[in-house]
């Protein structure tokens, strides 16, 4: 029988679990990967092959956030000491354990996919690894390796259904607004990246400069929408979705921009990640009415 003390433990570790592969971006990646898929307009049992990608990209996000607090542990302990590592609450092992079977996982889910699928996922597994043993801390390119994977994630359920290109414009919004808030969360990180040496573009080349990089990453995302609205390539619901999140991010690149400090960089950040999710819903609401879309 199992005791009261064992079973807080369990409980203890299964929630550590649950905070390091962080359940709240693995929900958006399957929405995202919902979201390619259904704007591929998949026909009755194509269905399975996009709810598949979703379980394997899940998997790959899963085991991506395990790995990435394996070799961050030094910075968390500075920046987040709350995490289950730095805290005690999970093992360097047992994390290691969690990425190689959340790897795993998505690869063998992958086969039963398409070769264009399998060859994103085990390319997400390795770029993903190679990012946190060795590009996070370099300045710019370890933002623009984690923007290009949520960009895949807006694209492979496309590419399940062999029409990659279908995905193509929400995997762009997700890029760039990933980018933008990679380069936020830098600035909000930069007193525990200086202190291990981490090279962030804020630790690099200053705050100004990230400042710049983070603007144009969201005046590009409301460039972007002008784009697509003036294409009429989704409808009205779009339209209006889009004015509302270009208003937010004026917003944010304004006080981003006047004020940049840690806690602006993490309220920022957090209002980044509503912005991802708002296009989603704008893009699919969109593409119910569009006449360009069509079953």
């Amino acid at each position: 029988m199992t005791t009261a003390a064992e079973t807080m433990s369990i409980s203890s570790k299964t929630s550590a679990i649950f905070k390091i592969v962080r359940p709240g971006n693995l929900l958006i990646t399957a929405l995202g990967v919902a979201l390619s898929g259904w704007l591929a307009r998949p026909a009755g049992g194509q269905w399975i092959l996009v709810v598949l990608t979703m379980l394997a990209a899940s998997c790959v996000a899963a085991s991506g956030n395990a790995i990435n607090d394996v070799f961050d542990l030094e910075i968390d302990r500075h920046n987040r000491p709350e995490r289950p590592l730095p805290n005690g609450n999970l093992t360097l092992l047992e994390a290691k354990l969690v990425w190689g079977i959340g790897s795993i996982s998505g690869i063998v889910i992958a086969l039963f996919i398409n070769q264009l699928v399998l060859s994103i996922v085990v390319f997400s597994v390795s770029i993903l690894f190679l990012y946190s043993m060795r590009f996070k801390r370099k300045a710019l390119i370890g933002n623009l390796i984690i923007s290009g994977e949520t960009g895949l994630a807006l694209l492979v359920g496309a590419a399940a259904l062999d029409t990659p290109a279908a995905g193509m414009i929400p995997a762009e919004f997700a890029f760039l607004a990933t980018l933008a808030r990679e380069i936020v969360k830098d600035v909000e990180d930069i007193e525990g990246d200086r202190k291990v040496e981490a090279m962030t573009l804020p630790v690099k080349y200053g705050v100004g400069v990230s400042q710049f990089a983070a603007i144009v990453s969201m005046l590009l995302i409301v460039v972007l929408t002008i784009v697509v609205v003036r294409g009429a390539i989704y409808g009205p619901p779009f339209t209006a979705i889009a004015v509302i999140l270009d208003a937010a991010l004026l917003r944010m690149i304004y006080f981003f921009w006047k004020n940049p400090t840690k806690d602006r960089a993490a309220q920022i950040s957090t209002e980044l990640k509503y912005v991802m999710l708002g296009g989603m819903v704008g893009i699919f609401l969109g593409s119910l009415t569009s006449s360009s879309l069509t079953h």
